[in-house]
């Protein structure tokens, strides 16, 4: 028999730090609330669940999965399975069949061992207890998690929200087309949509969805405003948008350009050329950088003068510069990025940009700093090796182009906060599962994004360390948990 280890990982992310959308509750035709803007799934998290319906599938039934169960004792709480499952504690009213809500648990994994905290059977109380192991709308695909709607809805209800029972017998134990459903919203309710701060991040690969790009920063570059190298004879012309942002040591910049990429590279293909002046005495450009594709991979030209008033141009050695250029369609999208050090860029410093795509010839158009150019005014550039035009050129603000951090609706992106802050995570956690096992056949390491924002997909690694296990089949089987 072959030596070999199977590894059978099941991951379950308990994640309710989701972002929140419309601010208007729909739970019509079994809709959630209506979309985002851009026409993505609408919330993950409710902030109320009023007008919601529940479907009940039995009176002091079994949690078993996807399902929901209304509970009448201690007794039948405990052997109810409410491992996991959301527990609403609901107290009768002066109305027939309508419950108040008194609290609400997110139960423990070890709730069998007991009664969850905040559970008390008093006075006809009763609870309704959900369970669903996902909470995201995609988690439903193909039903696989297809209560995670009543999950979240069942965390969203208040302490006094009223719940109407519907085709629910509590003396007779049966449940037949059962329903609980959530009263509309009080009369004067507002829904109130929280929001977090989250730092602004830009990631180098060739997207520009990060939201360290600004929806509002891009700069317009057309033939109208424009300024070329040579007049274009062809109507191969080019216009394109670009954005430049700072962190503490690095320059970042992108471009969404309206052609299809050629690779070759300046002269030859798609080129974006970043012209840098830093050096106030210096008649043409200090630095210059430039991006293309040659032989189906990114490549890189970085340069500083080493005169101060002619071209002489010599390699950058070791130069920081990293990016992508990525071709969909017509368009052709470019980011990049270089420390700040590396051209004297840290209080600030001139620039151009030139970007050329050949297809009939190398048409290349520059950004000048001031507004359209005046009738009859020469469209053609002064190059920045021959003549620095400190007229036309634009000037960076590294203060103002700083990544910051910007307020988002829903969620909550800080880290998981004790519930004792006398009793340490740690301590909960080993009083929940137990001491570690000192005789372990293997180790893990587990790391994981320390904090991120709604919507983003995270990675979770798990690593299998130091195994002595002898030769034969091993499984082994985990749930991860993320405590909100």
């Amino acid at each position: 028999m072959k030596k070999f280890l199977a590894l059978a990982l099941s991951a379950l992310l308990l994640v309710s730090m989701f972002a929140v959308s419309a601010a208007a509750v729909n739970w019509e035709d079994g809709q959630t609330r209506e979309e985002n803007e851009d026409g993505s799934l609408g919330i993950y998290v409710f902030d109320n669940a009023y007008g919601f319906v529940f479907n009940v599938g039995s009176v002091n039934g079994t949690i078993a999965g996807e399902d929901a169960t209304v509970i009448t004792s201690e007794e039948e709480y405990n052997a109810s399975n409410p491992n996991w499952a959301i527990s609403v504690l609901l107290a009768p009213t002066s109305e027939a069949n309508v419950y108040e809500v008194v609290t609400v648990v997110e139960t423990p994994g070890n709730a069998a061992n007991g009664i969850a905290a905040g559970i008390n059977f008093n006075d006809g109380n009763i609870v309704l207890l959900v369970h669903s192991a996902g909470s995201l709308p995609e988690n439903a695909a193909g039903q696989t998690f297809a209560n995670w709607e009543a999950k979240v809805a069942a965390l969203a209800l208040k302490v006094g929200d009223k719940v109407t029972l519907a085709g629910i017998d509590l003396e007779a134990g049966t449940a037949t087309s059962a329903t609980a459903t959530v009263q509309d919203a009080p009369e004067g309710y507002e829904v109130t949509v929280p929001s977090t701060t989250v730092p602004e991040v830009i990631t180098v690969d060739g997207d520009l969805s990060d939201n360290g790009w600004k929806e509002d920063g891009w700069t317009e570059v057309t033939p109208d405003n424009g300024f070329w190298q040579t007049v274009p004879t062809t109507e191969d012309t080019i216009s394109y948008k670009y954005q430049l942002r700072t962190d503490e040591s690095k320059l970042y910049a992108a471009f969404e350009i309206d052609c299809a990429m050629v690779e070759g590279g300046n002269g030859e293909g798609t080129n974006v050329r970043f012209w840098i002046n830093t050096d106030s005495e210096a008649t043409v450009y200090t630095h210059f950088y430039d991006v293309c594709v040659k032989s189906g991979a990114v490549a890189y030209t970085a340069k500083y003068n080493t005169a101060k008033d002619a071209n002489s141009g010599a390699d950058i050695a070791d130069s920081t510069i990293e990016g992508i250029m990525t071709s969909e369609g017509d368009k052709t999208y470019v980011e990049f990025s270089v420390d700040l050090a590396e051209f004297n860029g840290e209080e600030g410093f001139n620039y151009f940009i030139s970007v050329s795509n050949k297809i009939n010839e190398n048409v290349c158009l520059y950004y000048p700093a001031n507004d359209e150019p005046a009738e009859g005014e020469s469209r053609t550039a002064k190059l920045p090796y021959s003549a620095w035009n400190t007229e036309k050129a634009a000037a960076a603000d590294v203060e103002a182009l700083a990544l910051g951090e910007i307020e988002v609706e829903g969620g909550d992106v800080q880290p998981p906060v004790e519930d004792d802050p006398e009793v340490s995570l740690e301590d909960e956690l080993k009083e929940a599962l137990g001491e570690a096992n000192a005789d372990a056949k293997f180790d893990l390491e587990i790391s994981a994004p320390e904090t991120y924002k709604a919507g983003d997909e995270i990675t979770v690694t798990v690593t299998v360390k130091n195994i002595t296990a002898e030769p034969g089949v091993h499984v082994l089987n985990f749930n991860l948990v993320y405590d909100n």
